[in-house]
C-alpha cells in the first residue's frame, strides 16, 4: 500500500472525529433530523441540520470550510470525501419532502444542495 494510501484511509479506521470517518451505523437512509423541510420550515429545519451535520463531524461538507480535494492529485482522500459527500447527500433527500427532493436529485455536492435549498 502507498504511503498516500495509507495516510487517508487509517483515519477512516480509526479516528471518528475525522470528517471521513463513516461510522458503522451510518446509514443513507437515516433522518438525522425530527422534521422534514417543507419550504415553509427552513430556518428550524437549517438549526437541525447544522446540529446534526456538527455531531457527525461534516459540517465542512456543506459550509465550504472541507474543500473537496482533487481526484488527479488525490485520488484515495477524493474516494473518502465522495463517499461522505454521497452520503450526506442521501441524508439531505430523506429531510425533506418528496417535491423539494426533485430538484436536488442531480446535484453532485453536498454543499450545492445546502446552497441552493438556502436560495
Amino acid at each position: 500500500m502507498s504511503k498516500d494510501a495509507k495516510t487517508f484511509r487509517n483515519p477512516l479506521l480509526t479516528n471518528p472525529s475525522h470528517p471521513y470517518h463513516v461510522h458503522h451505523s451510518d446509514q443513507p437512509g437515516h433522518m438525522l433530523v425530527p422534521i422534514k423541510l417543507n419550504g415553509s420550515n427552513y430556518q428550524s429545519w437549517k438549526k437541525s441540520m447544522i446540529h446534526a451535520r456538527i455531531a457527525e463531524k461534516k459540517l465542512g461538507f456543506v459550509d465550504d470550510t472541507l474543500a473537496m480535494p482533487s481526484q488527479a492529485e488525490k485520488p484515495h482522500e477524493f474516494d473518502l470525501w465522495n463517499q461522505c459527500n454521497s452520503m450526506i447527500l442521501s441524508w439531505f433527500t430523506h429531510s425533506v419532502e418528496l417535491d423539494i427532493v426533485a430538484g436536488m436529485i442531480h446535484a453532485k455536492t453536498a454543499k450545492q444542495v445546502w446552497e441552493d435549498l438556502r436560495d
